[in-house]
């Protein structure tokens, strides 16, 4: 049962997202501990929906739809926030960057308001805690899953904002960094755009 849920979160993880994209760039961007704190702000998002869909987060958003719209739109407005300061940034040089630590300032905070600002989360954690049985009844078992996504989640985009530290990474970042950087903002301001859309669509209904 455990291995099924690592291999389906695995899945899920390895799609691209906003939190994929943070940590990258920070990886790029910064040194070993500002890509250890974006990883880990990403993991604790994580665990943190993750919990939070065990204590029926999923129950109060059905009874309560505009809490869901008002977290959404938030979420929307902090990815919007992050495309504007990597556009801002996009022509200053990699060592100036790093030099100055403007954008490497509260990393860990910044990767779990990431992860946070998509409460689509839940959704994803209610369809597949679902399919545990009796994982209400198991104080152990609870555990054992919050942990399994807790350290899988770290471990994963360690591993990814590792591979974006590699020489030969860096440099061709470093020699396109502008360009790399509005890619990445567009990428952002579009997640923004799709959160936004589906505010949009739920009011209407």
């Amino acid at each position: 049962m455990l291995l099924s849920l690592f291999v389906i979160h695995l899945c899920a993880l390895a799609a691209p997202g906003p939190d994929f994209f943070f940590v990258s760039r920070t990886a790029l961007s910064g040194r070993l501990r500002h890509l250890v704190e974006s990883a880990s702000g990403v993991a604790i998002g994580i665990l943190i929906w993750a919990t939070l869909t065990l204590l029926g987060l999923n129950l109060l958003f059905e009874r309560f739809p505009y809490a869901k719209l008002v977290i959404m739109t938030a979420g929307a407005i902090y990815l919007l926030k992050l495309a504007v300061d990597i556009y801002r940034s996009a022509r200053q040089p990699l060592n100036e960057l790093s030099a100055s630590g403007e954008q490497l300032q509260n990393v860990l905070l910044k990767g779990v308001l990431t992860n946070l600002a998509n409460p689509k989360a839940v959704i994803y954690f209610t369809s597949i805690f679902s399919s545990i049985p009796g994982i209400g009844n198991s104080s152990s078992l609870i555990s054992q899953i919050l942990v399994l996504i807790f350290i899988e989640s770290l471990l994963w985009f360690f591993l990814v904002g590792k591979m974006f530290t590699l020489a030969r990474i860096r440099q061709y970042y470093s020699e396109h960094k502008c360009w790399v950087d509005y890619f990445s903002a567009a990428v952002f301001a579009l997640f923004a755009g799709f959160i936004l859309f589906d505010v949009v669509h739920l009011l209407m209904v």
